[in-house]
């Protein structure tokens, strides 16, 4: 493995650990969040139930849009720690929420954080692989799924 790549797994692993653990929360709030519903009673069960997810992704669109006005005033690496840090922050407090309102604030920083360490590490990678690798990377991709069987109905 050459340095360059050794410099740039942590931030690829950190990166699948946010991923994760982000993945594994957001199939719970659901059950959570609709006692939104009984708390505030202009929301339907349902709705009440989507919206830390909904709430989630309108953040990191939120902070996917606004990255690139900022981001060439501060450092890059210093700032995807921090936006990882948040997250995982985050994660832990909307487990440990006291209020479906607590769970839903602690998503909505989340998703912020999280859209910002998205941009910060496809930046990164982007910037560290020539377009030739990242070329021959996707092809290999898509190699191998064209070539994997699709199971019959």
């Amino acid at each position: 493995m050459t340095a360059h790549r050794q410099r740039l797994w942590p931030i690829k692993l950190s990166f699948l650990a946010l991923v994760a653990a982000d993945a594994v929360g957001v199939s719970f709030l659901p059950v959570y969040a609709r006692g939104l519903g009984q708390v505030w009673g202009l929301l339907s069960p349902e709705a009440a139930a989507g919206l830390p997810v909904s709430l989630f992704w309108l953040m990191v669109a939120a902070a996917q849009l606004s990255v690139p006005l900022w981001l060439p005033e501060r450092g890059q690496r210093g700032l995807t720690r921090a936006a990882q840090a948040t997250v995982s922050v985050c994660l832990l407090g909307a487990a440990l929420a006291p209020s479906v309102e607590a769970l839903i604030l602690c998503r909505a920083i989340a998703g912020f954080a999280y859209g910002v360490a998205m941009i910060l590490v496809q930046d990164a990678l982007l910037r560290a692989y020539p377009p030739e690798a990242r070329t021959e990377r996707r092809a290999s991709i898509l190699a191998c799924s064209s070539a994997a069987p699709w199971p019959e109905p």
